[in-house]
């Protein structure tokens, strides 16, 4: 598959897999992964533990993968 941003592996994953978009979200702790899901059409969550990252295009922001759960 194309490399980040580029959607072509979530994608693939998300049809073989019977993955409505709607109901995933791409789990990332770079802006490069996120872009990635946006580009797929799905929610990004920023996995920052240090709350480094100033500007995200990600719709949530967790510190531990215990926030998942929420």
């Amino acid at each position: 598959f194309p490399a980040k941003p580029a959607p072509d592996g979530i994608l693939y994953l998300l049809q073989r897999h019977a993955i409505p978009p709607k109901t995933a979200a791409m789990v990332g702790d770079r802006e490069i992964d996120i872009l990635s899901g946006r580009n797929a059409g799905i929610d990004g969550i920023l996995f920052d533990p240090e709350a480094s990252v100033s500007e995200t295009q990600a719709r949530y922001r967790i510190r531990t993968f215990s926030e998942l759960l929420n």
